[in-house]
C-alpha cells in the first residue's frame, strides 16, 4: 500500500506512461490497489462488454493508512505524511502494530538468526564438553558454580550486543518517524522491546539445552533444568532492560557498545563468584544492589544443588545448600527475595529506557 495518486507524467503513469498507482478511499477504511494502465489499451478494453459490468478487483484493508504503512513499511510522500498525522489510531492498536512490526523487521534477516543459531551451538557445546559429566564430588562442584557463572555470563552477553546492534540500525528510521508524527515514540519502545523479549527466549532454551545435559549441571533431574532455565531468561530479561536504557540515551552506536562492555565488566564482577561481596568497601555498595548477577547467580546455583549432597576425598558430606552457604555465601533462604528483585530490576530498567529514549527523541526534535 502507498500513499500515492495518479499523477501524468511521474513514474511512468499518465500520457506515454505505462502504469500509475491508484487509491479509493472510502468512508471508515483506506484502499489501495495498483492498476496497470496501457494507454494503446485503454480505449479497446473499456468498449467490451464484459469490462462494463466487471466490477474492478479492489483489496480491502480495513486499517488506517498509519496501520498500513507499519506493516508494509516503504518510503511515503509529504501527502502521505501529512495525511498520517490526524490519522491517528488508539493506543493499544498501535502497539500491537509496533509489536508486529519489530517481530516482522526481526524475521527479515534469517540469515542473522542462522549465524546466531550456529554460533549458540558452538559456544554451548565448548563449555559442556569442557565440564563433561560433572559428579557431586567435592572437586566437581566448583566446576559445577563455574560452569553455571559461565552461562549466564555468555547468554547475557549475546543478549547485551545483539539488541544494542539491532537498535541502532533503526534509530535513523524511527527518529524520522516520530518527527512526521507516524510514531508514538513510548510504544515503538515497548513493540521493539516485546519483540526481542520472545527472540531471546529461544537462543537460550537451545544454549541451555545443550550444556545442561551434556555437562550432566544437574544430574537427570528435568525441574532443575526448567527452574534454572527460568532463572536464565529472567536475567537475560534484565539485562535486555539494562541494553535499551544505554543505547536510549547514547545515539552513536560505537560509544553505546563501548559503554555496554564496560557495564558488563563491572556488573559482572559483583556477582558474588570472583568477589567477596562482604569484603567490598562502601563506595560499591551501590553497584552490588544493581547488579543483576548478584541475585542471578544464588538462585541459579541453588536450583542446581538444592535436595543434593557433596562428598570429600575423606568420605565425608555435606549438603549442596550448606557448600554454597559457607563457599560463596549463597543463602538458599533469599531464594525468592532475589527473584523479586530481578523483576523490580527489569521492570524499573524498561520504564527507565522508555522515558530516556522518548526523551532524547523529542530533544533531538527540537534542535533540528
Amino acid at each position: 500500500e502507498a500513499c500515492a495518486k495518479e499523477a501524468p507524467g511521474e513514474n511512468g503513469a499518465g500520457p506515454g506512461g505505462s502504469g500509475a498507482l491508484v487509491e479509493t478511499k472510502q468512508p471508515g477504511e483506506v484502499v489501495s490497489h495498483a492498476v496497470l494502465v496501457d494507454q494503446s489499451a485503454q480505449t479497446s478494453e473499456a468498449d467490451r462488454p464484459e469490462t462494463q459490468n466487471a466490477e474492478p478487483t479492489l483489496l480491502h484493508r480495513k486499517l488506517s493508512s498509519r496501520a498500513q504503512y507499519m506493516l508494509k513499511g516503504g518510503a511515503m510522500s509529504k501527502a502521505c505524511l501529512e495525511e498520517m498525522k490526524t490519522d491517528r489510531i488508539g493506543v493499544l492498536r498501535e502497539t500491537w502494530l509496533q509489536i508486529q512490526r519489530s517481530t516482522l523487521l526481526r524475521g527479515r534477516d534469517p540469515f542473522s538468526t542462522y549465524v546466531r543459531l550456529v554460533t549458540t551451538v558452538i559456544s554451548a557445546l565448548i563449555p559442556a564438553l569442557m565440564y563433561y559429566r560433572l559428579t557431586w564430588q567435592s572437586s566437581d562442584a566448583w566446576n559445577k558454580v563455574s560452569s553455571s557463572f559461565y552461562i549466564i555470563l555468555s547468554e547475557s552477553m549475546a543478549c547485551l550486543f545483539g539488541a544494542s546492534m539491532a537498535f541502532n540500525k533503526e534509530r535513523a528510521v524511527i527518529q524520522r518517524e516520530y518527527e512526521s508524527g507516524v510514531t508514538r515514540m513510548p510504544l515503538y519502545f515497548i513493540g521493539r522491546i516485546t519483540a526481542d523479549s520472545l527472540l531471546w527466549m529461544f537462543f537460550p532454551f537451545i544454549y541451555h539445552l545443550i550444556v545442561y545435559w551434556i555437562s550432566d549441571l544437574g544430574g537427570d533431574s528435568v525441574s532443575k533444568y526448567f527452574a534454572s532455565l527460568a532463572i536464565t531468561l529472567l536475567l537475560i530479561q534484565v539485562v535486555l532492560s539494562y541494553t535499551y536504557v544505554v543505547v536510549a540515551l547514547i545515539k552513536h552506536p560505537v560509544a553505546s557498545t563501548v559503554v555496554l562492555q564496560i557495564m558488563q565488566m563491572i556488573l559482572t564482577l559483583f556477582s558474588g563468584f570472583m568477589v567477596k561481596l562482604d569484603e567490598l568497601g562502601k563506595f560499591w555498595i551501590w553497584i552490588v544492589y544493581l547488579s543483576p548477577f548478584k541475585y542471578a547467580l544464588p538462585c541459579f546455583t541453588v536450583t542446581i544443588f538444592w535436595n543434593t549432597e557433596i562428598s570429600s576425598p575423606s568420605g565425608s558430606t555435606v549438603s549442596g545448600v550448606d557448600f554454597l552457604d559457607d563457599t560463596f555465601g549463597f543463602q538458599h533462604d533469599k531464594f525468592w527475595l532475589y527473584v523479586g528483585l530481578l523483576f523490580v530490576l527489569g521492570i524499573s530498567g524498561r520504564l527507565l529506557g522508555m522515558v530516556a529514549l522518548s526523551w532524547k527523541a523529542s530533544r533531538t526534535k527540537e534542535n533540528q
